[in-house]
C-alpha cells in the first residue's frame, strides 16, 4: 500500500510542478512594448528623414521615447519616429503599415 501511495504522490507532485513551470507561460501574448526595432525619424507620411537613432542594436520603444524631446506616443497624430527591423534604411524610405508597437506619434 505504501508503494502505491508514494507513486500516486509522485504523480500528483509532478503534475503540480508542471502547472507552475514557465513552459505553460510561453504561449501568453507577447508584450509588444518590449519589441525591439531600429528607430528612424520620419515625416508625417512615414518616410525616413535620417539614419537610425540606434544603428548598432535594436532597441525597444522605451529607448526611443527617452531619447526624444518633441515626440511622445499620442493616438491620432502624425508619425514622429518609426521602428524597422532593418538597420540600414536610407533617407526617404517609405515605412508602410508599421505594427502599432513600432510607431511613436507627435504630441504637437
Amino acid at each position: 500500500m505504501k508503494k502505491y501511495l508514494m507513486g500516486v504522490t509522485a504523480i500528483v507532485l509532478a503534475i503540480s510542478l508542471f502547472a507552475f513551470s514557465t513552459i505553460n507561460k510561453a504561449d501568453k501574448k507577447k508584450d509588444h512594448h518590449f519589441a525591439t526595432y531600429f528607430w528612424y525619424p520620419v515625416d508625417a507620411t512615414g518616410k525616413t528623414t535620417g539614419s537610425s537613432l540606434n544603428p548598432g542594436t535594436a532597441r525597444d520603444k522605451t529607448y526611443a521615447l527617452v531619447n526624444l524631446t518633441s515626440c511622445t506616443d499620442v493616438a491620432t497624430k502624425p508619425y514622429c519616429i518609426l521602428g524597422s527591423s532593418s538597420n540600414n534604411l536610407s533617407s526617404g524610405t517609405q515605412i508602410s503599415s508599421p505594427p502599432v508597437d513600432a510607431t511613436i506619434l507627435k504630441t504637437n
